[in-house]
């Protein structure tokens, strides 16, 4: 069982540590490799390179993403069985503590 992060430092705690499976769940739900965003056509970056950027600098922009991917992924009873997707909705609902 996860606990529900309670200050920043928990949330990035929390992201690194399961960031193997948060990134995988954005891989599969997000266009990682294109360049299907201006903004990133601007850049002369993938998304993957932009998201990665905003982990290591520990950018509260991330939580947009993590928000996409999980809209951006089916309604369905399997998705509750994806590694890190209990995780992902525990990074989302307590994304407030970034502010």
């Amino acid at each position: 069982m996860i606990n529900y992060p309670k200050n920043i430092v928990e949330w990035w705690d929390l992201v690194n540590e399961h960031w193997d499976n948060l990134l995988l769940i954005m891989e599969n739900y997000l266009p990682m490799n294109g360049y299907e965003d201006i903004e990133f056509n601007i850049l002369s970056t993938t998304l993957r390179e932009h998201i990665f950027r905003l982990r290591n600098t520990q950018d509260r922009e991330l939580a947009r993403y993590f928000t996409a991917a999980w809209a951006a992924a089916p309604d369905a009873s399997f998705i509750h069985k994806i590694s890190g997707w209990n995780v992902l909705c525990d990074l989302l609902a307590e994304e407030y503590i970034l502010d």
